[in-house]
């Protein structure tokens, strides 16, 4: 490789990380050789010479000649580093140099440096290569293969921007005279006291100083740092309660403005103190006063404690942070046993704007796991990813061109970030791919967004002139234009528009083995992950499509199917959501600031955290577009409006002037609790507009099962529908709609020559509710066409707002056999009519059964030759983006004291939603095998006794999953905490005066699991409902061996896409 000249010696790098000692020659051929450090020395190796660099050496140049080998020596722990400096690298025909071998990695850390000048005209150049590189003439071999290292991976527990669930805390203030004062929950790390005692004027607040430290429980923490001065009417009793009861050395020997600052525990002595003081003198002291301890949570979180004061400048300055710098721990999805201390990792925010991304080095980390690692907290450039103009991977009418894209990141482009364009490429696999932040482009109109669709016309394709409403707001992270393409475990967040836009157009409508008569085949999405997106998670065009087991979290809109193309030309399709999950507002709340535009309340909880769009945005779970689709067997959870915005788990397209199909349905859902809005029609007011285009008023789906409205084969649609309604509808007002039984279809209306007109449908039961339709097409279109849904068996009149149209096409959409609605057509009486009926083949495209229609002389005629026709199960809520790992659903309601008299009666443990109830003042325990997910104990014990220390010492299975649940005030519940710590608490936490706990844990002898975690009420703040998705069968359980591997379903997909 070739250096850069420049004025100082050049160093170039390459730098291999590798598993383990090749063996691709037979050992006893192979001599150690150790060259040791000679500058000048030109190495030559010949033929029939193999050589194993043992150590690090230092040479003027290594050329390996025909027949002659050189290989790096590693070992089994990977501590074999071996750098390898010199001026070039010549491998000649026939001979090779190894790192490593394609079934034998190198475990340890082979550097080559190139060193020197490539202008140095001293040193003779080599032909064709220079002076300074690694090079390799026609014949020659240069092996090098490190360690199958992941390149991303998913984190599996939240990492607070702080680093503490509870969040970080820093203050810094000039002249706040006196001791400033901070006490923090020591479980927690949470800020519990602020306030300061101005100890230099006020003799009362020096002895409020010393009343608030003696009314602390043991064991608090306890920070002080003095502003200006603070000894002047600092009290003896005060100065003696801070020695004895905090540790203090320096207190009773405080000076007239010396700077002083302490970190301790309550009761723990002088070896739970740190303190320390800088003299005063002009004006400054030459430094800080700093005093800083380490601390851990419940939960195994390490943290500091700082305080800090000082004189400098002339200025008193004193300030306090609590953190968890250099001692975060995070937890990860994938082996990262390879990555190693002292390399550099982004850490990328599940937030919509995703630009906050950090770049952490990691720390040696003895205690953690191999998908665990520790980084130091210190923030870099956030960009550091891969930033890309334009598209990172594309691919253009590439036809038998196969693609093989594995572990790559795209970030932060502009434009389609992995783009399949045309339609025509196909059978590429994309496997383990990421990509984050995909932002507006100008490439392509589908690129761009709503300004730049139209203003860039004069530097991009002359004269064409996009439409922002059609052809632009498409840009997406995933763009695949043909079904015939496999991705598999790819991941992607936080874009401007799509995360996936499928466009599976209507050229490609597959059937088995390619034969039309023979049944068609879906298009398979399996385990989607979407989450974090400010618009839709996912837009999927096309005909067959089935998405199963897949997960769609914090986005504007979940998930939006839009059809094969329009009617009639679209050809039907079957587009289905199976076993899915929807949830509206995660309790990855976000964090105000950055790139990051709407902070606002949540609905859920009431707490703030960032919002998709705008404030007012109205999110929705599964969008109901175009149709006919598909909706069952998949469960929503945590969709509350707010006074700011809608927030409903189904909704509809914003202002829609396409028209819905009533063959939309729904069925076997499972809404829990948390959503209050389960459907919505929308009103008029923002986002919606004055919700009044052919689309809004046509909203309709079938609620096949009930499990939405709770009535069973109804429809539900907008209220003021009236060509829908009939008496025994029961009105939704929270919805803005009405649920009805009866059988609905549509009438697909096309005009010619009249493309401006209003249509006007009256249902003869309701003359004075008309539905005013608008048209689809545009006002200079040739044509026109509505299409309204109808009740069946019921008779109807059209108006036009001005002149009626020469030519009527009047088609049937989703009419069943024996279905019929009566149509009246006005105009004038003395016109004259051609009524023409005909069968359009499709297959063919070709007009069959034509023939007139005759008239009749009634109503009554026409009637007599018309026909006559007139508990849900709960279902999967945890997906994971690692298929291979199945998970249970866990939730502990334990109930204070506090809580019952205010008639909360719910307290329980429930495992998969099999509820166990804690009806008396008490404390419960429920074991689950977390091998196979079975509940194998649950014990109930009205106070800490023999019998519960027991339970605790001996009678929890090993291997169990263990939830702990409170009521009322059980007596003994400060003694509990000692027994959680065997359980996975990284500590003994104080529960002296707490009102109520909830507890999961494991009792076994593996590390310390993430998902293990104590939660414990605060002041006037109850626990709540308490939710874990913990994974069962994990390496770490010791679990029996089974029968065979687990299967790794993305595996099993990519060797197939690959055979």
């Amino acid at each position: 490789m070739c250096g850069v000249k420049n004025q100082s010696k050049v160093w170039t790098h390459i730098l291999i990380q590798c598993f383990y000692l090749i063996s691709f020659l037979d050992t006893h051929e192979i001599m150690n050789w150790n060259p040791g450090q000679n500058p000048k020395k030109a190495v030559v190796v010949g033929s029939g010479e193999r050589l194993r660099l043992a150590s690090s050496a230092t040479l003027q140049s290594l050329t390996i000649l025909s027949g002659g080998s050189v290989v790096f020596a590693d070992n089994k722990d990977g501590s074999k580093n071996i750098t390898l400096q010199t001026r070039h690298v010549l491998i000649d025909d026939g001979g090779s140099l190894h790192i490593g071998g394609p079934k034998c990695r190198y475990r340890s850390r082979a550097t080559i440096t190139l060193v020197g000048r490539s202008d140095d005209a001293s040193i003779a150049e080599v032909p064709v290569f220079g002076r300074k590189f690694v090079g390799v003439r026609a014949g020659g071999t240069l092996e090098l293969h490190g360690v199958a290292r992941p390149s991303w991976t998913f984190l599996t527990r939240t990492v607070p921007a702080s680093g503490l669930a509870t969040g970080g805390y820093a203050f810094q203030k000039n002249f706040s005279r006196g001791i400033n004062l901070r006490v923090l929950d020591q479980d927690t790390g949470t800020m519990l006291t602020d306030e300061r005692f101005d100890t230099h004027d006020s003799l009362n607040d020096s002895r409020r100083l010393g009343q608030q430290l003696r009314s602390l429980p043991p064991g608090r923490i306890v920070a002080l740092a003095v502003g200006d001065s603070a000894v002047k009417s600092l009290l003896e009793e005060t100065k003696k309660t801070i020695q004895e009861l905090l540790g203090s050395s320096y207190v009773n020997d405080l000076k007239y403005r010396q700077a002083w600052a302490l970190v301790a525990v309550v009761g723990g002595g002088n070896g739970s103190c740190t303190e320390d003081t800088r003299e005063h003198e002009n004006h400054d002291t030459g430094g800080r006063a700093l005093a800083q301890r380490d601390f851990v949570t419940v939960d195994g979180v390490r943290f500091s404690v700082t305080a800090y004061s000082e004189w400098r400048n002339g200025f008193p300055i004193s300030g306090f942070q609590v953190d968890a710098v250099d001692q975060v721990v995070l937890n990860l999805q994938d082996d990262v046993s390879s990555w190693r201390a002292g390399e550099r990792i982004v850490v990328a925010s599940t937030d919509y704007s995703m630009h906050q991304a950090e770049e952490f080095t990691l720390l040696p980390c003895p205690h953690c796991t191999k998908r665990q690692v520790r980084i130091r907290g210190a923030c870099a450039d956030p960009h550091s990813f891969l930033l890309c103009f334009s598209r990172p991977f594309s691919n253009v009418c590439l036809y038998n061109k196969l693609i093989k894209l594995l572990d790559t990141v795209g970030y932060d482009t502009l434009g389609h970030c992995f783009f399949l364009e045309d339609g025509i490429e196909q059978r590429n696999t994309f496997f383990h791919n990421l990509g984050l932040v995909t932002r507006p482009g100008t490439i392509l109109p589908t690129d761009r967004n709503d300004t730049m669709c139209t203003e860039i016309r004069d530097r991009v394709y002359k004269g064409y002139n996009p439409s922002p409403a059609t052809e632009c707001k498409a840009v997406s992270t995933f763009w695949i234009a043909n079904p015939n393409n496999n991705l598999i475990n790819n991941a992607a967040a936080g874009f401007s528009l799509y995360l996936l836009l499928l466009t599976l157009c209507f050229r490609f409508r597959p059937h088995e083995d390619s034969d039309p008569t023979k049944p068609r085949v879906a298009a398979l999405i399996d385990t989607l992950i979407s989450f974090k997106n400010n618009d839709l998670g996912a837009w999927i065009r096309g005909g067959d499509i089935i998405i199963q087991n897949s997960g769609f979290a914090d986005n504007g809109v979940g998930l939006s199917f839009a059809s094969d193309g329009s009617y009639p030309k679209d050809v039907g399709s079957s587009q289905e959501v199976s076993e899915s999950l929807f949830v509206g507002e995660s309790k990855n709340r976000g964090s105000n600031g950055g790139q990051n535009k709407y902070w606002g309340v949540g609905g859920v909880d009431g707490k703030m955290r960032t919002l998709p769009r705008n404030k007012t945005f109205p999110i929705r779970g599964f969008q109901i577009y175009d149709g006919p689709v598909r909706l069952l067997q998949s469960t929503f959870k945590s969709y509350m409006p707010t006074s700011d915005r809608f927030t409903s788990a189904v909704g509809f397209n914003l202002k829609n002037v396409w028209q819905l199909t009533p063959r939309n349905n729904l069925s076997s859902l499972s809404f829990l609790p948390s959503v209050t809005l389960r459907a919505f029609f929308g009103r008029p007011g923002q986002w919606f507009e004055e919700n009044d285009l052919d689309g809004d008023k046509n909203s309709i789906f079938h609620d096949l099962d009930g499990s939405v409205s709770g009535y069973p084969d109804t429809y539900v649609a907008r209220a003021d529908n009236f060509l829908i309604r009939h008496p025994e509808c029961v009105l939704m007002p929270q919805w803005n709609g009405c649920v009805c039984s009866g059988r609905y279809a549509q009438v697909y209306i096309k005009t010619t020559g009249v493309p401006n007109l209003s249509l006007s449908i009256i249902r003869d039961e309701y003359p004075d509710r008309p539905m005013v339709l608008r048209g689809i097409n545009s006002q200079a279109a040739p044509s026109q066409q509505y299409q309204p849904v109808l009740m069946m068996s019921k008779s109807y009149t059209l108006h036009w707002n001005g002149q009626a149209p020469r030519e009527i096409v009047l088609s049937l959409a989703n009419f069943d056999v024996g279905d019929w609605a009566l149509l009246g057509l006005c105009y004038p009486p003395d016109t004259v009519f051609q009524v023409m009926s005909d069968i359009y083949n499709r297959q063919t495209g070709v007009f069959d059964g034509i023939e007139d229609y005759g008239t009749v002389s009634s109503l009554d005629d026409l009637e007599k030759r018309m026909c006559n026709s007139q508990c849900f199960s709960f279902l999967q809520v945890a997906f994971s983006s690692d298929p291979s790992i199945s998970f249970i659903q866990t939730q502990i309601k334990s109930l204070s004291l506090a809580e019952e008299q205010k008639n909360d009666t719910q307290a329980f443990i429930a495992v998969n939603n099999q509820r166990y109830d804690l009806a008396k003042t008490g404390f419960f325990t429920v074991s689950v095998d977390a091998c196979t997910g079975k509940v194998n104990k649950y014990s109930f014990f009205p106070k800490l006794d023999s019998k519960m220390e027991q339970h605790f010492k001996s009678g929890i299975p090993v291997r169990s999953i263990v939830l702990l649940a409170s009521r009322g005030q059980p007596a003994g519940i400060a003694g509990v905490a000692q027994y959680l710590v065997p359980l996975g608490a990284a500590k003994v936490a104080d529960l002296q005066g707490r009102a109520s706990l909830a507890f999961f844990g494991f009792q076994g002898s593996s590390p310390l699991q993430p998902w293990v975690s104590l939660v414990l009420s605060r002041g006037e703040e109850a626990v709540g409902m308490q939710e874990r998705y913990i994974p069962l069968s994990l390496v770490e359980y010791a679990c029996p061996p089974p029968s065979e591997p687990p299967a790794r379903k993305d595996l099993e997909l990519l060797r197939k896409a690959l055979s």
